[in-house]
């Protein structure tokens, strides 16, 4: 039977990513003070959010984050049963890119091919240089950025 928890006391995902902020926080050489003026709260509030004294609303964490220029899914990072998901989310992250790749390739492709059609010549870009140039009007955000 699974575990249950008691609304009374802090549940370990809300302790474990209490955790996670202090020690990204304490490794990003920023004191509570500091972080605490940046996301708008009193430093007593961060105190009691680090010790999940207080519970954070979606929007705290995500500016917490924000501030310390982490991803808010670096703060669940460790979870028992968070693995999996990692896993599966870098063999998409990976498949994105391998699609990615593969819609360059046929760009380059495409652009050669009407290219050598065209009658007057005009400047031909290589392979890899159209592979660079398809990659660099890509957001950064993008699964398809370069690395």
């Amino acid at each position: 039977m699974a575990k249950t928890w008691n609304w009374q006391t802090p549940h370990p995902t809300d302790q474990h990513v209490d955790r996670q902020i202090a020690m990204i926080r304490v490794h990003s050489n920023v004191s509570q003070a500091e972080l605490s003026r940046s996301i708008g709260i009193s430093f007593q509030q961060l105190q009691k959010y680090e010790n999940a004294r207080n519970r954070m609303s979606a929007s705290m964490l995500y500016e917490i984050g924000r501030s310390l220029s982490v991803p808010v899914s670096r703060f669940f990072e460790g979870l028992p049963g968070n693995q999996r998901s990692r896993r599966r989310s870098a063999a998409a992250h990976a498949g994105d890119r391998r699609a990615c790749h593969k819609i360059a390739q046929i760009v380059r492709a495409l652009l050669m091919k009407q290219e050598s059609r065209r009658a007057r010549p005009r400047q031909r870009h290589k392979p890899d240089e159209t592979e660079e140039l398809v990659l660099s009007t890509v957001p950064t955000s993008s699964p398809c950025a370069p690395a």
